[in-house]
């Protein structure tokens, strides 16, 4: 960061809640990685710093109906021990030894997704975010088809017209009692493994529920508008969850994802809200003893129905928070476009929507984001403009002339986890635009929708 802060001219935008926490005091000290203004001046390039608060869209955070692989391996597949952005990829499948819990068990070490010596593997990575289920499967299996250990015979053809897990599990199953080429294909395994294990699992059955439950409560919101109808539905699948086999912290990312899809512009109303809210309390008391995931850390097993009311208290106000987030904005507040009762609703998340103004050759104003020309210091030495019902958001005034693409880079960074489905979503806006621009994309993390949860009702960020 230090070096790449020497190179440029920094032009810092700003979508926060935060803002006065990035603006600390501390980040401006000599020792800082952010440097000096005088130093950011006298960079020989120019570029954008886009920052923006990830709590203000929780919605696309908490989306299960994703086209990038990438999301599904990280919803379904366990963490790898000691990281954020990895997952632990079973290796029994190539190995000799035999176990029923390789990932937990020390005597075959777990793969991970992250190859950075590799090309290929760092190609294959790229595909996770970028390209489809069925192509990323082609993709897997052409790589398998040079290096598998066979014959020419047994092989088959090198390019199937249709592949599926089990074919590219045939093939990872080839390399068993082959050393040699485990070790040189060691990468490649390991990601094909990643993807298979994912699509095998169980889980993607839930996840797929999820989906549907998803797309209908938009599609309510957005054709009646009526915030008690939506809720209801949700009281009803907290309270048949079990008929379903739906777990508890699934429909609970659910009520996160539908708080700050509808935002300030659906009114729920107060009675469908206790209603809801006592059938998340009720559940809750009924599961404490078998809980898992972030809710097993809010309630614990000898808790009372008075302490877990604290606690279901404690969730409908994140749950409202979530929903206020963006209630100062002025472009950006809602999230998703109703389209009457003859077109469905359309989600449009708040990174893909300041994207597409951001890449429009008329470029129009973007008053949600607060501008300062230099660094940090400065930033606070200039004139804050208040938001009257806020001390949260202050917006400085920016000229009109200003734009972020007026330099030839713009760095946008989520503050708080980005998901690979965004990161996509940007990547076909700048390659549809046709600008010499260079967009770069960055977040503190990858994260899924149990992550957000996780973070939003155990009172941090991401």
């Amino acid at each position: 960061m230090v070096s790449f802060i020497d190179l440029v001219r920094l032009k810092c935008g700003v979508i926060l809640n935060t803002r006065r926490h990035l603006a600390r005091p501390e980040w401006n000290r000599p020792d800082s990685y952010l440097k000096p203004a005088h130093s950011i001046r006298s960079a020989s390039n120019a570029c954008s710093l886009i920052l923006v608060d990830r709590t203000l869209d929780l919605c696309s955070a908490t989306r299960h109906d994703s086209d990038s692989v990438l999301d599904r391996i990280l919803a379904v597949l366990p963490r790898l021990p000691g990281h954020s952005n990895d997952v632990a990829v079973n290796m029994s499948p190539i190995c000799s030894a035999k176990t029923e819990t390789a990932i937990t068990d020390n005597l075959i070490p777990p793969g991970c997704l992250s190859q950075p010596n590799s090309e290929q593997c760092l190609q294959i990575f790229e595909s996770l975010v970028s390209k489809r289920q069925k192509d990323v499967l082609l993709t897997l299996h052409q790589h398998l088809a040079v290096t598998t250990p066979s014959s020419r015979e047994e092989r088959g053809p090198k390019l199937a017209t249709r592949v599926t897990p089990m074919t590219l599990d045939k093939q990872v199953g080839a390399f068993k009692n082959h050393p040699d080429k485990i070790a040189q294909c060691a990468g490649l395994l390991q990601q094909t493994l990643a993807v298979t294990q994912t699509l095998r699992s169980p889980r993607v059955a839930q996840l797929e529920v999820i989906v549907s439950v998803e797309k209908l409560l938009l599609q309510n919101l957005g054709t009646s508008r009526d915030g008690a109808a939506v809720l209801a539905q949700m009281t009803q699948l907290i309270k048949t969850r079990r008929e379903r086999n739906l777990p508890l912290e699934d429909l609970l990312v659910v009520l996160v994802h539908l708080y700050s899809l509808a935002g300030t512009d659906i009114t729920f109303s107060s009675q469908a809200e206790m209603l809801v809210q006592s059938a998340v309390q009720a559940a809750l008391f009924q599961d404490r003893e078998t809980l898992e995931g972030f809710l097993s850390t809010l309630v614990e097993s000898h808790m009372d129905e008075e302490a877990v009311g604290e606690v279901t208290l404690h969730i409908f106000n994140k749950l409202k928070s979530a929903a206020k987030s963006r209630k100062d904005l002025t472009k950006y507040r809602s999230l998703f476009e109703s389209r009457g009762s003859s077109q469905p609703a359309v989600h449009t998340g708040l990174l893909r929507q300041l994207v597409a103004d951001l890449l429009d050759p008329a470029r129009p104003e973007l008053p949600d984001l607060s501008c300062k020309s230099a660094g940090l210091k400065e930033l606070l030495k200039t004139g804050f403009r208040w938001a009257p019902d806020s001390v949260d958001n202050l917006l400085l005034n920016m000229p009109r002339q200003q734009h972020p693409l007026d330099h030839p880079m713009v760095v946008i960074f989520v503050v708080g986890g980005i998901t690979a489905q965004e990161v996509r979503h940007i990547q076909e806006a700048v390659a549809d635009s046709g600008l010499a621009t260079k967009v770069l994309v960055g977040s503190t993390r990858l994260i899924t929708p149990l992550d957000t949860a996780r973070a939003l009702f155990q009172g941090h960020t991401a």
